[in-house]
């Protein structure tokens, strides 16, 4: 199968788009492989009034943006039987997510009189990829028990360029220079095996391991009159930036058990507990290595009180998966006064006893159900924005645990 379609924006631009498709099968295995080229041409026209304190007009900015890209991702997945009891899967996909995007700015302000007009262009360069690999192999008993083995690899790079100028009467006059790359890169591999205990009751035991790594670099120069300009950072003065470079790497193991229990024809159980253990190690600019241990506990309770009425209730401890890219210095392009937002190498997990109760009432005929519930959530380490200013005068904000 295929497609094409083109797709036509609000500026006139048209752009074209595709996918394709191709399955069968050969003996015991089962094919696809795909393609898709999807335009995400996009132009952005914003404009921004802005008052001071005492709602006196302070300035006015329009803005039109406009970014040329087109999105390529290709994948495939085999599925092979090996013999009525055990098969075999595999898939794998690659992307392509380049694209340029052009900015001009003219701000007008509004204090002084007459007000004066400053126009500002910025040029973006965005180099982005990604694959993935994966795959799983299932085994299944005779006496209806399951093992099984997945596995998981990704990796994806995304680099950016932002110059912006200074557009003067007849000529151009570069005031930043904003270089950031970063590498995400993922393995996991996870066992399960399933089996039957007493009669309406089973559990499911295993492991899982993965590894998380990041590696971040950032550079940022201005035109500054103080300092050396350097050809590397575009012509003009870097600017020191901390952690600026940096590597996060990740190990976790995360063994698990869930126990199935119908009690009767009306009530199940589904009890589960998990237990994290991870080690994070931060190099580079910095270094930082720490360990955390997390018991994780769920109770779910399900009772129907009648055909259409049921009750649930859910008691679980959940831990949160940190993201990297808060741990290093990362580009801002949302505000044109910062340009980097800080890294918080000291950033910890988010911790909740999450406690639910739920009532369900399905409408007669099934025209619709009416939905009840309570629920009681007790945080610790919450992640916010937290004050990292070195000083009165230089102002900055990361990611961080507010208790």
């Amino acid at each position: 199968s295929y497609e094409v379609n083109m797709d036509r924006y609000w500026d006139g631009e048209a752009k074209p788009g595709g996918s394709f498709s191709y399955s069968g099968e050969i003996g015991n295995l089962d094919f696809l492989f795909s393609g898709q080229a999807v335009p995400r041409y996009d132009f952005n026209l914003s404009k921004e009034n802005s008052v001071l304190g005492d709602y006196s007009p302070n300035d006015r900015v329009r803005e039109e943006r406009t970014r040329e890209q087109t999105s390529y991702e290709y994948s495939m997945n085999l599925d092979y039987s090996i013999s009525d009891s055990s098969s075999v899967r595999f898939n794998a996909l690659t992307g392509l997510n380049d694209s340029d995007t052009d900015v001009d700015r003219w701000t007008t302000d509004l204090r002084p009189s007459p007000n004066p007009l400053e126009i500002e262009r910025e040029a973006l360069e965005n180099g982005a990829d990604n694959w993935e690999i994966g795959g799983d192999y299932e085994y299944n008993f005779a006496n209806g028990n399951r093992f099984k083995i997945l596995f998981i690899t990704n990796e994806s790079d995304d680099g950016q360029l932002r110059e912006r100028f200074d557009v003067l009467v007849d000529s151009e006059e570069k005031n930043l220079f904003l270089d950031t790359f970063s590498q995400n890169q993922e393995r996991i591999v996870r066992t399960s095996f399933n089996m039957d205990l007493l009669e309406g009751q089973d559990i499911e035991f295993g492991v899982e391991r993965a590894q998380t790594i990041l590696n971040s670099k950032l550079s940022l120069a201005t035109n500054s009159s103080s300092g050396t300009p350097s050809a590397d950072h575009g012509g003009l003065v870097p600017v020191a930036i901390s952690n600026a470079n940096s590597k996060v790497e990740e190990i976790r193991i995360e063994p698990f058990l869930v126990h199935n229990w119908t009690l009767n024809s009306r009530m199940s159980l589904e009890s589960t507990v998990k237990y994290e253990s991870s080690e994070i190690e931060q190099t580079g600019d910095v270094y930082n290595k720490r360990s955390f241990d997390f018991l994780k506990p769920k109770v779910d309770y399900r009772f129907n009180i009648t055909p259409v009425l049921q009750l649930r209730g859910t008691i679980e401890k959940t831990v949160s998966q940190l993201s990297f890219r808060d741990f290093v210095a990362a580009s801002d392009f949302n505000d044109n006064d910062s340009e980097v937002q800080a890294g918080n190498v000291q950033l910890r997990q988010e911790e909740a006893w999450q406690y639910d109760l739920n009532i369900e009432y399905r409408l007669p005929n099934d025209v619709g159900v009416v939905d009840a519930s309570i629920f009681y959530y007790d945080l610790e380490n919450v992640i916010e924005r937290i004050d990292v200013s070195p000083s009165p005068t230089q102002l900055d904000s990361a990611n961080g645990n507010i208790g």
